[in-house]
């Protein structure tokens, strides 16, 4: 019997914590710290790609992101009702150039590119919580870590265990084989229910 409930699995990344930029040092996991900023370009009508930056930049093209919720209550700006904002959506997808709204994959994609101003804060931060000397000092680190584990939160079940098994070499054969090298490399037990989770929503590890 399948439970055809709606539900949503979703992953919250901290990306900016008390001012100060935050992010993972997971292989495969690239986080841009801190407050942002995407800038879009067009030409004759027609988007021509876009630019994440930091959110004090000014870099061509249009800003993207605005303050929508404020103390838990939206912004009187973005009170749109259901049509208005339909209609924007359909608008803007009709900016896309062709190849993109095409059913084939576009080669090459949209173009989405990263500021150096943001790449070089996403190095400095990086730097700072590996403890590289740069100048930089951590202010949430407290104390060395003698024995490394990993810890499974119950948001990131279905993303961090999907990439522990996507990056297993060889290829696992099977679910008994994904729980016992999950158990070997990483001194992870998810339940029955938990992996079922992973490799249903998951990619899949073959």
């Amino acid at each position: 019997m399948h439970d055809n409930s709606p539900d949503l699995d979703i992953a919250y990344k901290l990306a900016e914590y008390a001012g100060q930029g935050r992010l993972k040092l997971s292989s495969g996991k690239p986080i841009l710290p801190g407050r942002k900023q995407v800038f879009r370009e067009e030409r004759d009508g027609v988007f021509a790609g876009d630019t994440i930056g930091r959110f004090n930049e000014d870099l061509p093209g249009r800003p993207l992101l605005s303050q929508v919720m404020q103390q838990g209550r939206r912004c009187p700006d973005h009170e749109t009702d259901l049509d208005a904002l339909r209609s924007h959506a359909q608008s803007q997808i009709e900016r896309l150039p062709p190849a993109i709204r095409a059913i084939e994959t576009a080669e090459p994609g949209y173009p989405v590119t990263v500021s150096r101003v943001l790449e070089r804060y996403q190095a400095a931060v990086r730097d700072t919580v590996a403890g590289s000397h740069t100048g930089h000092r951590a202010d949430f680190r407290t104390e060395e870590i003698q024995e490394w584990r990993w810890v499974l939160y119950p948001w990131a079940v279905v993303e961090d265990v999907g990439q522990f098994i996507r990056e297993m070499k060889p290829v696992p054969e099977d679910r008994e084989e994904i729980r016992r090298r999950l158990k070997e490399q990483y001194g992870l037990d998810p339940s029955t229910a938990e992996l079922d989770r992973v490799l249903r929503y998951g990619e899949s590890w073959r």
